[in-house]
């Protein structure tokens, strides 16, 4: 009989590709196992889980996130979207009878975690950022193991089953490790000139990459590799032509790792993933966090790597860069 273990994940890439390179960890140890996926019914997530064979079942869940105060009317609507995804929960997994539920967090994870709780199934829930979202502060009480990347974490989750663990980076290379020269090369880049790795994430930043291209104006010896995200590739390549730089655009790309190692400087939001990633490649890194009127989540993984990494982190708040473009070159050139 094949094991079947269960990933909860959903709406960014930030928590369904850890989740997926978790699962993918017992599939080192028992190859035959396969994994039932609940996420949300969204295009990205369908993107993200297509044409994984060892995926036996994926469920989308039609969870949204909890209405705010001016959105009370759609409290009905939630608590019925929150009654069928628990209903669904239950049948699949008393279906697929998993050994294992491993989440990411996100709102999708409540209705699958409390089911498996009631069914006394094994739930390990990751917190992949440096302050918890309401999911898990909601949930670290009720499962087996909370898993944190951030020692920070504890502060908010701290039930006595959290540990501090390794941030689930996916399998890096599968074949020879490709070199600097080798990459600059295949890009037709110049070997002298420095070369930043701009990363917006799975879904793009529209702001960074604006920001970016107006630093870029008064840049003299930039070459750049562009994860632009959902975004016009051709207009921005259009935009580097003017420039006079020498630009790799694209809006995703599944092997990253082939690309970080042609890479001088790293500039990115602070995604938890990207962090762990650039420090996995030892590259000096210029974070530019989200924030929001609601999650400053961002600002708080930038700080804990900048004191954690003082020799390869800088932070370069949004509302500083919009007023000076040229503090990306200052910060560069320190």
């Amino acid at each position: 009989m094949k094991k079947i273990i269960c990933c909860v994940a959903g709406r960014s890439g930030g928590h369904i590709i850890p989740c997926l390179s978790y699962a993918e960890k017992f599939r080192e140890i028992e190859p035959e196992t396969e994994v039932l996926f609940f996420h949300a019914p969204t295009e990205l997530d369908r993107s993200l889980l297509k044409n994984i064979d060892y995926i036996s079942k994926k469920v989308a869940l039609p969870l949204d996130n909890v209405p705010l105060k001016k959105e009370w009317f759609k409290i009905p609507l939630f608590i019925m979207q929150l009654f069928g995804s628990t209903m669904m929960s239950f049948y699949y997994l008393i279906k697929h009878k998993p050994s294992l539920i491993i989440s990411t967090g996100g709102y999708i994870s409540i209705p699958v975690c409390l089911v498996a709780r009631l069914l006394g199934i094994r739930v390990e829930l990751f917190e992949l950022n440096c302050v918890p979202g309401k999911a898990t502060r909601f949930l670290a009480r009720f499962v087996s193991i909370v898993r944190i990347c951030f020692p920070e974490t504890n502060n908010y989750v701290n039930y006595g089953n959290s540990i501090v663990s390794p941030y689930p980076l996916k399998p890096q290379y599968k074949g020879k490790k490709p070199t600097r020269e080798l990459i600059l090369q295949t890009l037709h880049f110049n070997k002298t000139n420095k070369t930043l790795l701009v990363l917006g994430g799975s879904q793009g930043s529209q702001t960074l990459n604006e920001l970016f291209l107006k630093a870029c104006q008064t840049a003299q010896d930039w070459q750049v590799i562009h994860q632009i995200g959902n975004n016009d590739v051709e207009a921005i390549k259009q935009q580097y032509k003017n420039l006079g730089m020498k630009a790799y655009v694209f809006q995703f790309h599944n092997h990253l790792e082939t690309l970080y190692p042609a890479a001088d400087v790293v500039i990115c939001r602070a995604g938890a993933g990207s962090l762990f990633e650039t420090v996995y490649f030892k590259k000096r890194c210029i974070t530019v966090p989200l924030e929001t009127k609601t999650n400053d989540h961002q600002v708080h993984n930038a700080r804990s790597f900048e004191k954690q990494y003082p020799h390869l982190f800088s932070t370069l708040l949004q509302e500083d860069f919009k007023a000076d473009p040229t503090l990306l070159q200052k910060i560069i050139a320190s």
